[in-house]
């Protein structure tokens, strides 16, 4: 397979809505394929990770340089690329899009396939050297950050990059160099920052594969999943020590496990005298202003 390395970036924003990190979340593992694909670079398992305050992507072994390339296309109809027997513009446009002499193309019967009909084509050997990902990985990140879908984006400034929030900081590591790049016009670099209040200072992550565990360190548990079963192990906890039983609504355990970067839970309580309400009253104010999950 040769020489690998792991891909991290991390975009740090101010706080997104629990919705946005949800969809960005489910949208991130295809951008970041599609985006190494593009670059023929091979590469192995892909993790995706979100909070409030931060979108990240981590790619195990990619390949540290793009695969060769040594191949016949396919150019334009014969009719096309010569006239009189002389090379047309057309001829001379693959040829330069290939990088070879226009002399060196051939022509060949090609069977129909996708949208070509089936013909005598102009066909040209196109090889290439594979280059360095480092080189190649910064314009990539770049646009696939652009690419992050959010239901309502924003501007910021005096730039011109859309976003769900306005991004403050961006870590794009290989292995353990930094990629140059930028986006929304922050250099790239290795800081992150932990909790706002349990953590707020800035740190350092020196390889892809450190990220989640020093992160955890600084009071942000930043894999989605496992911050909502630590989360409902806590309403569970909570619930059953008052006797009861927590709402399970999905949308609740949705909405509040993307609203933290570290679940807490706290037992609150009402006058009584609010109980004559119907059970059903209580809990949609609870739900849909609080957040809050009930306990029966």
């Amino acid at each position: 397979m040769g020489d690998t390395k792991s891909l991290l970036v991390e975009v740090g924003v101010e706080e997104l809505p629990s919705s946005f990190v949800d969809a960005a979340l489910a949208a991130l593992p295809e951008l970041a394929r599609a985006r190494l694909a593009a670059l023929r670079l091979s590469h192995g398992a892909l993790e995706v990770f979100g909070t409030p305050r931060r979108l990240a992507v981590r790619v195990a072994g990619v390949a540290v340089r793009q695969a060769d390339v040594d191949e016949d296309v396919v150019g334009p109809p014969e009719g096309a690329a010569f006239k009189d027997g002389k090379p047309t513009k057309a001829a001379e446009a693959f040829a330069a899009k290939l990088g070879v002499p226009v002399a060196s193309l051939t022509l060949a019967d090609v069977p129909a396939g996708g949208k070509q009909k089936a013909g005598r084509y102009v066909v040209g050997r196109r090889k290439e050297q594979g280059q360095p990902a480092q080189e190649l990985l910064g314009s990539a990140v770049a646009e696939m950050c652009g690419a992050i879908p959010f239901r309502k984006s924003m501007r910021w400034g005096t730039g011109e990059a859309t976003f769900g929030r306005p991004v403050q900081w961006l870590i794009v590591l290989f292995g353990d160099a930094v990629v140059d790049t930028s986006f929304a016009g922050v250099r790239a670099g290795r800081t992150t920052y932990g909790h706002r209040f349990l953590a707020p200072g800035a740190f350092a992550i020196p390889t892809p594969e450190a990220y989640e565990e020093l992160l955890a360190k600084a009071h942000v548990r930043v894999h989605r999943q496992k911050r909502e079963d630590a989360m409902m192990r806590l309403v569970q906890d909570a619930a059953a020590k008052l006797g009861g039983h927590h709402d399970p609504d999905p949308y609740l355990v949705d909405e509040n496990a993307s609203l933290v970067e570290e679940p807490h839970v706290v037992v609150g309580s009402f006058d009584p005298a609010f109980l004559s309400l119907p059970a059903s009253v209580i809990r949609s104010v609870a739900r849909g202003h609080q957040k809050y999950f009930s306990v029966q």
